[in-house]
């Protein structure tokens, strides 16, 4: 892929990650970054958010 076209498609991923998750453009830039150069990426603030919405308050039953 030219090198052209490959900057239009970063721009147009990064804004449609962008309509989702807003105020975040450093962030955006860096994870699109990364995964590109084939590396590994971990969204603490995402894992935060998975972690409270599968806890399981004491005294109930478990899950699954």
């Amino acid at each position: 892929m030219p090198l052209d076209e490959m900057t239009e498609t970063a721009k147009l991923v990064v804004r449609n990650v962008e309509s989702v998750i807003d105020g975040k453009h450093g962030a955006v830039r860096t994870a699109l970054t990364v995964l590109l150069a084939g590396g590994h990426l971990l969204v603490e603030e995402i894992v935060r958010r998975i972690v409270a919405a599968t806890r399981v308050p004491v005294g109930s039953p478990k899950r699954g």
